[in-house]
């Protein structure tokens, strides 16, 4: 008897395939082969196939037939219904091991990602056509509120992830004081500055703002790794898409450790100051450095690529574990914010 537990987990496609073909001269050849697996591909080499549901045996069965049947495959955990489409991939199941971590607590991290996405985008293209900054400076204050308490923020916690949107909005502002065309008021200043510049900076610049607090919401009420199931699950985003984005979005995480660690490995060549600690590094070194993360960030890249394309990634339709579900609380979301813009156009209009 030959016991085969998951004998697939970790490989890549031709080395699965290799240990299947295997399993399957052992069987030909006499030998009793039994296979414990969650990866539905297996079972094309087996004979006959028992599902352990609820702590019960269903079968034994074809694999032709289970594979027909969604009922104990949704009960056992390799649930090929909970692919975009089905008609079972919102119904609840229980939890495993294998779940992902329970969701934070503040209320807007619980939404599902493409919600929150979603509304970003909408409000972006709404702010970009205003052309008066009384709107956007109006919505700001709500908006900034509804943020607070969705994420559970304090005002100054807030302020610090606004901070770089802020310098971006004064810079606008300053550019277009400075650049645009038009009539002087103020000519005895030792700059150039127009009253239509100052119009269309002071109109720019909130829209930023907006946008920007926008962006820290979502960034901070969403996983990577959720959102990339929930882009997969609504907006049909192709796998080989979401998991480059997922895959380059952890690279980005991982940047800081990586500079800290060039930049420890950089000191001790330099001579140590007079107390005998290790010199601090200078522009030219730290302009050295920076070229280090880049180069790294490229090797990884194409390890990841490799590993993913052994894996069969782009050789088929790519199936889900666990989908995204909306929920009432996801439109009670959209609703709440879509009233509160139209509400301040309307007044601010």
């Amino acid at each position: 008897m030959l016991l085969a537990d998951e004998p697939g987990y970790g490989l890549d496609r031709a080395a699965h395939e290799a240990v299947l073909a295997l399993l399957r001269e052992a069987a030909e050849a006499g030998r009793g082969v039994v296979m414990t697996t969650h990866d539905l591909r297996s079972l094309e080499v087996a004979d006959e196939v028992v599902v352990i549901a609820d702590g019960r045996l269903v079968g034994p069965l074809a694999p032709s037939d289970l594979l027909a049947d969604d009922a104990p495959l949704r009960r056992a955990g390799p649930r090929v219904a909970d692919r975009p489409g089905s008609a079972h991939a919102d119904d609840p199941a229980p939890r495993t091991a294998l779940d992902p971590p329970a969701l934070p607590r503040a209320p807007l991290a619980r939404r599902d990602p493409t919600v929150p996405l979603g509304l970003l985008t909408a409000l972006s293209i709404v702010c970009i056509t205003l052309t008066d900054p009384a709107p956007p400076l109006v919505l700001y204050a709500p908006l900034a509120a509804g943020t607070m308490l969705g994420l559970r923020l304090g005002p100054l916690a807030l302020a610090r992830a606004q901070a770089p949107f802020v310098l971006f909005a004064a810079g606008v502002f300053m550019v277009n004081v400075l650049s645009r065309p038009g009539h002087e008021p103020w000519p005895d200043l030792p700059v150039r500055v127009t009253s239509e510049g100052i119009v269309l900076g002071a109109a720019l610049a909130p829209r930023a703002l907006v946008i920007g607090l926008g962006a820290v919401a979502v960034v901070r009420a969403s996983d990577p790794g959720r959102t990339m199931t929930s882009l997969r699950t609504h907006a049909r985003l192709p796998a080989r898409i979401a998991l480059a984005l997922l895959a380059g979005q952890r690279l980005l995480e991982d940047l800081p450790r990586r500079w800290t660690t060039i930049t420890r490995a950089h000191r001790p060549r330099r001579p140590a100051s007079a107390d005998g600690n290790p010199a601090r590094l200078g522009p030219r070194t730290m302009a050295r450095c920076a070229f280090a993360p880049l180069v790294d960030a490229i090797r990884s890249s194409t390890r990841i690529a490799f590993a993913l394309e052994s894996r069969g990634l782009g050789t088929g339709e790519r199936t889900q574990w666990r989908t995204a579900a909306l929920t009432r609380a996801d439109g009670a979301l959209v609703v709440g914010v879509v009233l509160a813009v139209a509400a301040v156009l309307v007044l601010a209009g």
